[in-house]
């Protein structure tokens, strides 16, 4: 269990974070934004951040405006605009990959044509459906 939770530790941080606003709780969503709001706030310069975070979560943007007011408002998604909907509605398709290190392990591997066996090999590429969601929501901090 461990290891499953120091793999999906990336989910907790910017950009990644944002596909918590695909949840289809509003509840959950809001606090999804919340979240980003709070990560993003941290180091609110463009070079700190990934350029799908900017493109969310720059001061003054259309989405930073409406993940504001989604986040500090009641409102519900689905009436912030057809442009906010049809961005939130993409974070749905966001497929989960190796991270960056595994990347760099799997061209060493090729590289040298063996394969590691070993019970610290876990790829959750297209596999984050068989997780028990109960358990992802709460590793992700979403309650």
């Amino acid at each position: 269990m461990g290891l499953l939770q120091i793999k999906t530790q990336f989910w907790k941080a910017l950009p990644w974070c944002l596909v918590g606003l695909a949840s289809t709780s509003d509840q959950a969503a809001r606090r999804a934004a919340a979240h980003c709001i709070a990560q993003f706030e941290k180091d609110p310069r463009q070079e700190a951040h990934h350029r799908l975070t900017w493109f969310w979560m720059q001061p003054g943007g259309r989405l930073r405006v409406g993940l504001d007011l989604f986040a500090t408002t009641s409102i519900p998604l689905r009436e912030l605009g057809a442009f906010f909907v049809s961005e939130v509605a993409k974070l749905r398709f966001v497929i989960v990959v190796e991270t960056t290190i595994e990347n760099k392990h799997a061209r060493v591997t090729l590289a040298r044509r063996t394969h590691a066996i070993g019970p610290v090999i876990v790829s959750l590429t297209n596999r984050i459906l068989m997780l028990d969601c109960a358990w992802l929501a709460s590793a992700l901090g979403v309650r």
